[in-house]
């Protein structure tokens, strides 16, 4: 899942957050020794990958089939 940013077939996006949830985006990225560009990366891949399915990546895909086990 933390590669995900780096693959040769990854885009980027740009978001607007507010203040409050981008603080608390940099809390929770210091927690788990990450940006918060890629923490941001990682939550909306959860996202995404419990609304739309699988992701391609197979960490995440299996964490998030548990879940909705």
């Amino acid at each position: 899942m933390r590669d995900q940013a780096a693959r040769a077939d990854s885009r980027s996006v740009t978001i607007t957050i507010s203040d409050t949830v981008y603080t608390r985006l940099v809390e929770q990225a210091r927690k788990f020794n990450r940006t918060p560009s890629a923490r941001a990366t990682e939550l909306f891949m959860a996202a995404y990958a419990a609304h739309f399915g699988p992701t391609g990546d197979k960490e995440l895909d299996a964490v998030v089939k548990r879940l909705n086990a």
